[in-house]
This record gives C-alpha cells, structure tokens and sequence, in this order.
C-alpha cells in the first residue's frame, strides 16, 4: 500500500503553520526519531545479518548431506574416479564451512580424519578383491595343468587294468571334483564381496574357511603322486592358502570399514547438530530483539501521548500525519525492498536440476512465488541407499515465518533421508515430531503444513504417505489422468501422528507421468472470479502430456498464468516425474 501526496502546496503550508509547533517540541521528537531508528535497525539486523546466517547453515547442512550420500554411492558402486572427485569436493565443501561458521571447527576436526579413515579402507577392500580374481585365475591355470599331468601319465600307461592306471584315472576324477568344491568356494567368497556379510563373530570362524581347509585336505592327496603331478598339488595347496589368508584378512577389513562408517555417518549427524544449535541460539536471539522492539514501542508511545496534550494537540496531530505520510511511503519501499529479497531466499534452496538423478526417470520442478513470501516446498533427492524421494508441501499463510518453516521442514527432510533407513510413513512422522518441537513448542507458531513424501520402491512402485492434495497420475496406455488421493493429517497439528499415518503405493508403467502441485495451482482465479479447479488443471495436464518434463512444465505454469492473467495470490508449485520407457535393471547391490 502507498500513500501518494499530490497537493505539495498544502503540504508546504502545513509545515510552516506547524513550524513553531516542531520548534518547541524537537527535543522530543528527537527522542521519538531515535527510539525508531532503533527499532529499524533491529529489525534490519535480523534481516541482513541473522536471518542470512540460518539459510546459509541450511545451505551447508544440505551441501554436506549431498556430499556424503554421493560419496557413499561411489563406494557403493565401487566408483573409483567418482570417489576420489567427491572426496576432494567434500574437502573443499568442509573447509568453506568452517570460514562460513568458525563454530563447526571442532567437530570438522573430528570428522575429516574419520571420513580419510573410511577412504582408506574402501581403497584396501577394492585391492583385496582384485587380489581374489588373480588367485581364483591362478588356481584354475594350476588345475587345468595338473589335468594335462595325469592325462600325460595315462597315456604312457600299457596297462588299462594296473593299480597306477586306476589310480591315475582316480585322480582325474578328483581334480573335476576339486574345480566343482573350489567353484561353490568363489560363488559364496562373491556374495561375500557383494555385500552379503555376516553380523558377528570371528572370521577365522566362517563356513568358507572351513570348505577351504576340506579342500586343502582333499589335495594333500595329490602329495603321494608321480612327482609332477605331486609338484603341481603342492602349489594347488599354495595357493589355496593363500586364498584363506586373503578372505580372512578381506572379513576383518570390511567389518572394520562397518564400523567406520557408522562412526563417520555419528560424526556428520553431530556436525548437523552445531548446525541446529546455531539455528536455535539465532532463533532465541530473534526473540530476544522482538523483545526490546517491543519495549521501544512503548516507550514511544508514551511519548507521543505526551505530545497530544495540552494547547498543541491540534498541530502535533497535523504534523504527525505529514511525517507518517512520508515515513509510510519509505517504509513501503523498504518492505517490498526486503520482501524481495525473502521470496529470493526462498526458492534459492529448491532443487532445479535432476539431469540423470534416478536411471529410471525424466524430472521437472519448478516454484514460482506470489507477491507475498509464502510456504511452498518440494524436494528430490536420493539417500544413502539410492533411493529416489520426492516430496512436496505447502505451509499456511504468507510472510517470513512459513518461509523460515518450509526452509526448516526442507532441511529436517534433507536431514532425515539421508541419515536413515525409513520408508516413507517413518519420514513424515519424524519431520512432523520435529516441527511441532520447534515450531509449535519454541516459537509458538500455529502455523500448519501439507505435506507427502513419496519414496521410489523399484520396478515402477512408490510408496508414499502424509496428507496434501490428490496427486495426479497420468497414463500413457489410456491416455488419461487418475488421481491418487494422500491420506493422514498435516503437519504441526499434534505433536504424535503416528497412528494417522500410513504407508500406501501405487505404480508407474513406463510413459506414465506423476504430476505433484500445490493449491496455488488449481486455485488461480480468471478475471471473472472462476477458479481453475482440480478439473481445469487435469486437462491442462492431459493436454501437454505428450511433451518431455521439462516442456511439458513450462506450458502447464504457461496456461495457469494465462488462466488468472499472471494475478498469482498463491505461491505455484509443479513437480512432473515420467517413467522412461525403456527402464534399466537395477544394479545388484555392493560392498
């Protein structure tokens, strides 16, 4: 709103009629002028100087479990190239954290040399397993010429029916035997390389190692032959040997590497905890300052009570109204100045690229904010384990506080996926424990939230769970939209929703297209007052279906804005995910 002064001549003789007025009271309007300026300069310092601080430390905390789930992919994958580009990445990344935030030095310190730690054993596991192919090669090669030794004997051999002709088809008969024990010993060592550990006790202990010394008791027969072939089951016996020494050094390396994730991965949850911290001691401090606004205020106000009384109450209110006129216009320009600059903040942190995220799919997003700041969120991510997640929300009402809300529910999921093995139900009831703590509890803020996170289950399947609007699915095969309604409650309602939250799943077949919005969408109203409506937007849907994603967005958000001539009184949000057609398996899992 503005206040626009069109009659400068009357303003003018306003002012010099009050002169006298402004003369005999300036002592205490200088206190007045001071005691704003204060206030504006708290209220300046909270949005230059702390309220940057928690999107930086959202930032990094984002940054720094985006670098740790990709470098744990790469050893997943056993990528080397791509571990060594992430590990230099992540130390550049913890390095400028700690000029960004000094406050995070000690715990950086603690988890640089654990994370070099992990590397370092991932490097020897990765040695270790090239050492297996060269000896399972290495056994073959010596068998296969142990073969050709007593075949050699056989036939140099007149006698078919001699004790040394029997007993040299004996041992022909063996050494097939020996490549069949020695073949189910590398198929139980490669599901031991694939991930497929055992959970306790010692290696030395393990079944294999027992196979391992049957065979190598079943060889020592070898030792009693001809003295070829008797030199060959030596070197059988060897190398066997040496396959043992090497499992057994590999099961103690990976359970030590076991154990040095877990205390890396307790070593970044604790950085993310300084993170928090900070963020709270800010919030306390936001606090603080409202606090002493509010004093000044009344202090102020004292004052100009002061002001109405006696013979000058008729000029202090003429005067008054000339000074608000002109504060008001700055002060107008200085909100929409900052307001800006908080709708900037806010889609600064949404996720805009997802070239080759997920193998299986093709994904678009995009938020386009209102005039107003307001509370719409998505997120697509992976976590550790390479699960795809997206999720999609909408805090109430408009200002700076849903925007610091969604930018809290943005982290606690960031958080929250990429520290832990949950499936979708567990996530929503975590982020909204969490939120109703801070939120609810701390800063008292009714503030509620739609939100569903959906997680993707392989082959085509999601599970998803929490409450917002009905997602839209569009069909390729029938070349129509089906809706598929979230259930449970909003977020920060009550503190425990547990019970009101469950898990569901629908699938995608490959050409189909999952469409996730918010009401700022299918609520936009035309010039008329209409409202688009969940109806309007499907069919704006089916229209463009036959575009890519990324087209396919960009004419959606195109026609919804033509819909309501570019008047958005609601932040737009649009996530378009669509199931390639040719879907690769995916990759078995490893070490």
């Amino acid at each position: 709103m503005k206040i626009r002064i069109s009659e400068w001549k009357l303003a003018t003789k306003l002012i010099v009629v009050n002169l006298s007025a402004i003369l005999v009271l300036g002592s205490i309007l200088s206190l007045v002028f001071i005691s704003f300026k204060n206030i504006e300069y708290l209220v300046s310092g909270i949005v230059k100087k702390e309220v940057p601080q928690v999107i930086d430390n959202g930032q990094i905390g984002n940054k720094l479990t985006g670098m740790f789930a990709d470098l744990l992919m790469g050893m997943f994958y056993r990528e080397g190239e791509r571990i060594r580009a992430n590990s230099e990445e992540f130390e550049q990344i913890i390095k400028a954290m700690q000029d960004v935030n000094p406050g995070l030095k000690s715990s950086l310190e603690e988890f640089r040399p654990k994370l070099a730690a992990v590397i370092e054993k991932f490097t020897l596991i990765r040695n270790i397993a090239e050492k297996f192919k060269i000896i399972e090669s290495d056994f073959i090669y010596t068998l296969e010429t142990l073969q050709d030794k007593i075949s050699e004997q056989i036939e140099i051999i007149d006698n078919d029916d001699s004790p040394v002709m029997r007993h040299m088809e004996q041992l022909k008969s063996l050494g097939t035997r020996y490549r069949e024990v020695f073949l189910e010993i590398t198929l139980q060592v490669a599901e031991l390389r694939g991930g497929n550990m055992p959970q306790s006790g010692m290696a030395e202990d393990h079944s294999i190692i027992s196979d391992m010394n049957y065979l190598n008791l079943s060889l020592e027969t070898l030792l009693a032959a001809e003295p070829d072939i008797s030199e060959q089951g030596k070197k059988l016996i060897d190398i066997i040997q040496n396959y043992k020494e090497t499992l057994i050094l590999f099961l103690n390396v990976v359970s030590d590497f076991q154990k040095l994730i877990r205390k890396v991965s307790d070593s970044k949850e604790r950085v993310m905890t300084v993170l928090k911290d900070t963020n709270r001691q800010i919030a306390d401090s936001a606090v603080n300052t409202q606090k002493r606004i509010d004093s000044r205020t009344q202090m102020t106000g004292k004052i100009i009570i002061l002001l109405s009384g006696g013979v000058l109450i008729v000029s202090l209110l003429i005067t008054y109204s000339v000074f608000k006129t002109f504060r008001i216009e700055s002060d107008a320009k200085l909100l929409a100045r900052e307001m800006e600059l908080a709708r900037k903040l806010q889609t600064c942190l949404l996720p805009t690229f997802f070239d080759n995220i997920h193998q299986d799919f093709e994904i678009a997003a995009t938020m386009l904010p209102a005039d107003e700041v307001g509370g719409d969120f998505y997120e697509i991510t992976l976590d550790r384990s390479g699960h795809l997640w997206i999720s999609i929300g909408d805090v109430s009402g408009h200002g700076v506080t849903p925007g610091l809300i969604m930018m809290m529910a943005q982290t606690i999921h960031a958080t929250v996926t990429a520290s832990f093995e949950y499936n979708a139900r567990d996530v929503v009831v975590k982020i909204n424990e969490i939120l109703y703590k801070n939120v609810r509890e701390r800063l008292n803020e009714t503030h509620f939230m739609t939100f569903t996170t959906l997680k993707y289950m392989e082959e085509g399947r999601f599970q998803h769970a929490g409450a917002h609007l009905s997602m839209v699915v569009y069909r390729q095969k029938t070349g129509v939209c089906e809706l598929v309604r979230t259930r449970g409650v909003y977020l920060n309602f009550k503190k425990d929703i547990s019970k009101a939250t469950k898990n569901a799943e629908f699938s995608l077949a490959p050409g189909d297209i999952l469409v996730l919005y918010t009401d700022g969408l299918t609520e936009a109203e035309n010039a008329d007052g209409e409202m688009l409506d969940l109806d309007g937007f499907v069919n704006i849907v089916e229209k463009h279906a036959c575009q890519n994603p990324e087209a396919m967005k960009d004419m959606i958000m195109a026609d919804v804005i033509r819909w309501c001539d570019d008047n958005r009184a609601d932040d737009m949000t649009l996530v378009i995910v669509k199931r390639k057609q040719h879907v690769s398996e995916p990759l078995p899992g490893t070490v």
